[in-house]
């Protein structure tokens, strides 16, 4: 049986790397994508792609509340294109980036919740999940 923290602390690991996918996730766990997906779902009622997503989305959010530059944000967040990364932001918080950047906006924030625990990042952008330290 997989753990959550085995999953976080690779998610944690390597988010930030574009080519890290759910297959990756279950090929450095040791363990077949199948297996991965029942695990992830066991642990967090959700799939292991939006396990990842959601991660990546979290630490994002934190960097546009600081008003850092989307294209530096997109490929820290682990995005290998803007438009993917705007989609998704949009999908997720209903709003592009650009109106989400350098800005408190707590109403858009708290509907992005951490993908393990339901925790929501503050609207200051700072999560109580312990991660990477963001740039």
């Amino acid at each position: 049986m997989l753990s959550k923290e085995q999953i976080d602390r690779i998610i944690d690991l390597h988010f930030s790397n574009p080519s890290f996918s759910v297959a990756s996730l279950a090929e450095m766990l040791g363990i077949s994508g199948s297996y991965l997906r029942d695990e992830v779902h066991r642990l967090y009622h959700l799939s292991p792609f939006t396990i990842i997503e959601n991660y990546r989305l979290e630490k994002a959010t934190q960097m546009l509340l600081r008003d850092l530059d989307l294209y530096t944000i997109c490929h820290a967040s682990g995005y290998a294109h803007v438009r993917t990364f705007r989609d998704a932001v949009r999908k997720r918080l209903g709003k592009p980036p650009s109106e989400l950047r350098g800005r408190n906006d707590s109403e858009s924030i708290q509907n992005l919740h951490h993908p393990r625990d339901n925790v929501v990042i503050t609207s200051t952008g700072k999560s109580p999940v312990s991660g990477p330290e963001i740039p």
